[in-house]
């Protein structure tokens, strides 16, 4: 049966479930709220425990209101998902909604670092909501109203800060090593420097062609979610990228050299030439950087 649960129940019935998105959590319900929407906290109840929930939010519209679950529900018991929805569909319609849009958390297929599906489609997922009356979108690419259907996800099972690069592609490799000579520290913003993000997230949203969030969002998730939250920006000292770059420099110039020495005893050395054309044209980059 759906019901309608407090806060209080609602989270304690979200301690059941092994996963679940920061969208359907209080945090995000609270911050809803902040932005003018109305929430709902719904459960499917089965033997007097909650199997499924979700955070229902609404704004109207002309002629009536339009409400979403985003990246839920979350759910202890799968086979309970399809009543769910169907009794989320009936409330709906029965609280003057035009548009129910949901958005599940399920992971539909995965797929490895270099676009190979390593799954099957799980096409039951959208089988469960078409049955029911549902319309399907279509599977969505780039970010369909500011957010991404796609998730780079990373198994860390068996990595330590250790052995974490280590892991990483052949590519991926020398340019964290890279990245690190730089000098290039990580820090926490507080709340009067979140313009700082949004800048950043501003140029971003331009240059990948999505609508960004606006500033007064970003204050408002910070209020919302505490300490749960942290907005984290990564920071240049050009006084230590510029030593760092004069060390390196510094050092593929004693290669250079010692090449030369060894071209001069040896001009026509295949193996010298080559390296010599290779340390020049890293030192002429180093040069640009500079």
């Amino acid at each position: 049966m759906l019901k309608i649960l407090s806060k209080e129940t609602y989270q304690e019935a979200s301690k059941n479930y092994t996963e679940r998105s920061f969208m359907q959590t209080v945090e995000m319900a609270e911050l809803l709220e902040r932005r003018g929407f109305k929430v709902t906290y719904l459960g499917w109840v089965r033997d007097g425990e909650v199997s499924v929930s979700a955070i229902l939010y609404s704004m109207p519209e002309t002629g009536g209101l339009r409400m979403e679950v985003n990246s839920g529900p979350a759910s202890s018991n799968p086979e309970d998902l399809k009543p769910f929805y169907s009794a989320l569909r009936d409330y709906a319609k029965a609280n003057g909604a035009l548009e129910l849009i949901i958005k599940p958390y399920d992971t539909y297929q995965t797929f490895d670092s270099n676009g190979q599906a390593t799954s099957e489609e799980r096409t039951e997922l959208i089988a469960d909501l078409t049955d029911l009356g549902y319309a399907f979108d279509g599977l969505q690419t780039g970010y369909p109203g500011g957010e991404p259907d796609w998730h780079y996800v990373k198994d860390l099972t068996g990595l330590t800060k250790e052995t974490l690069r280590k892991s990483y592609s052949k590519k991926g490799r020398p340019l964290a090593n890279k990245t690190s000579s730089f000098g290039i520290k990580v820090r926490t913003l507080t709340r009067d420097e979140l313009s700082i993000f949004k800048k950043i997230t501003s140029s971003t949203s331009e240059r990948r062609e999505y609508k960004d969030k606006s500033l007064d969002y970003y204050q408002d998730f910070y209020d919302s979610f505490g300490d749960k939250a942290e907005f984290v920006v990564a920071t240049l000292n050009f006084k230590d990228y510029l030593a760092h770059l004069q060390k390196d420099m510094a050092t593929h110039q004693k290669e250079l050299d010692e090449v030369n020495e060894k071209l001069a005893e040896n001009p026509n050395s295949a193996k010298q030439k080559k390296l010599k054309a290779q340390l020049e044209k890293q030192l002429a980059t180093f040069e640009t950087r500079v």
